[in-house]
């Protein structure tokens, strides 16, 4: 995994993890809504992407950041 690169982006209207290799010209998506996910970060281990989470409703209080991960091969983000 040393060679991959994970960043966030709004590319998608709203900010998003992305994948992507030193080898690869384009990018995939990692962590994807709802809401935003941004900083992304390597567990000590290597083996999990740990991000924040934030979710905003029109006319509500702004929610609170919630700390979720994704197995570092990939799969659906839990807390």
């Amino acid at each position: 995994m040393g060679q991959t690169l994970f960043f966030y982006s709004d590319r998608n209207g709203i900010w998003n993890i992305f994948r992507q290799s030193l080898h690869e010209r384009n990018a995939r998506d990692f962590a994807v809504g709802p809401g935003e996910q941004t900083k992304p970060r390597l567990s000590p281990d290597a083996a999990w992407v740990l991000f924040w989470n934030h979710v905003e409703k029109k006319g509500q209080p702004p929610a609170s950041m919630r700390l979720l991960r994704v197995p570092i091969s990939g799969g659906a983000p839990e807390p």
